[in-house]
């Protein structure tokens, strides 16, 4: 029996959580989990290692390459296929912002605030 999955953190929900083609979307909506949402938003768009990335979802660096291989594969079917593109569910907590998420990427407070030089005390 696999063990059960952790929750993966995530520092906020996505805006944006459907996304469709403009002429008629394929037959099926694919389902992007919210972990493998954060996985792109922190290595593509924010430019993280899978290192780094693995350690502000608090998870491994291998369970973070699996995440982001899916990741990669659903949007890649999306796009070809011209697929509806959903992203919810998973298993996730939502980052408190109340410890720094590091490498001033936490998605829900300003860059600022998390960056470790700016909260030293004089």
């Amino acid at each position: 029996m696999p063990r059960p999955q952790r929750c993966r953190r995530i520092c906020a929900m996505p805006s944006h959580r459907r996304f469709a083609p403009e002429d008629k979307p394929g037959p099926e909506a694919i389902l992007l989990t919210l972990d493998e949402y954060e996985a792109i938003r922190l290595m593509d768009k924010e430019g993280l290692t899978h290192e780094q990335c693995a350690e502000v979802m608090r998870v491994s660096r291998t369970t973070v390459t699996e995440i982001y291989a899916s990741a990669r594969r659903k949007l890649a079917e999306a796009i070809v296929d011209g697929r509806e593109l959903v992203i919810d569910g998973g298993r996730v907590e939502l980052c408190d912002h109340t410890s720094r998420c590091g490498y001033g990427v936490c998605g829900g407070a300003p860059k600022e605030s998390m960056n470790p030089e700016n909260n030293m005390e004089a």
